[in-house]
């Protein structure tokens, strides 16, 4: 059991310390500031650097740019075959990087088997313009017939009809009246006849006008295959590459040749 008489002691000794402790720490706090280091400050003037001041004027300047690239041709055109032959002819000294115009020859094809196919296909057509011709000069001589028919049919029938006058005056017999009305039926049935062979023979005219018109078109055929065995350049520029070689079947739409547009 602690003695009454030293507890204010105690309490008078703890303060004591206390206050030492803080006089103590005043102290360092006090020599640590006096013994620190002066930092030198350096004058505004003599800490901004010195540059050199020029007036502001608009002025135009070009941009330039250094820089790697490669140059492309605006057009390349890649020239085909438009029919398939074999390459019979190339120009003398065509070569790539050539300057080419528009129109120069840069092959020729083998044109024998179109030609060839053109001589069939034009005597197809002088044959069907001679059957249109036949059938034109029968379809006028039918014509000549008809109009004869006909007037030989109303005669007939005139007579026919004055037959029946008279038989039924007593002026004729029976078989008067009936043989004129069978000349009269005979002359109608050769004049239907000969109508019914011109709507045959206009028939014909107009079959043979079509294929006449078709093989017309298959000449121009042939003919323009034959002229596109002739292979041009289709436009100005230089001859990039050049792919056929004589003795070589090109098939139909394969490059012969490209042109880079100068």
């Amino acid at each position: 059991m602690t003695d009454p008489i030293n507890k204010p002691l105690a309490i008078i000794t703890r303060t004591v310390v206390g206050l030492l402790v803080l006089v103590f720490a005043f102290g360092i706090v006090s020599y640590l500031t006096q013994t620190r280091s002066q930092i030198e400050q350096t004058p505004i003037d003599q800490s901004l650097p010195k540059v050199q001041v020029l007036s502001a004027a608009p002025v135009a300047v070009r941009l330039q740019w250094i820089g790697y690239g490669s140059v492309q041709s605006m057009d390349i055109v890649a020239v085909p075959a438009r029919v398939g032959s074999t390459v019979l002819q190339i120009p003398e000294h065509r070569e790539v990087g050539d300057t080419v115009q528009s129109g120069d020859l840069l092959a020729v094809l083998d044109d024998a088997d179109f030609v060839q196919e053109l001589i069939i296909a034009k005597g197809t057509y002088e044959q069907l313009q001679a059957k249109l011709t036949g059938q034109q000069a029968d379809r006028k001589r039918l014509e000549e017939t008809l109009e004869i028919d006909r007037k030989d049919t109303q005669l007939a029938k005139a007579e026919w009809e004055r037959a029946s006058g008279l038989y039924k005056q007593k002026a004729a017999t029976q078989q008067d009246m009936d043989r004129s009305h069978q000349t009269y039926l005979a002359k109608q049935r050769g004049a239907n006849a000969t109508l019914g062979m011109m709507i045959q023979t206009d028939a014909a005219i107009k079959e043979l006008e079509e294929q006449l018109t078709a093989q017309k078109s298959q000449i121009q055929l042939i003919q323009l295959k034959i002229k596109r065995c002739q292979i041009t350049s289709p436009l100005t520029g230089t001859l990039q590459y050049a792919d056929a070689e004589v003795g070589q079947f090109i098939a139909a739409g394969s490059r012969v040749a490209s042109i880079l547009s100068n």
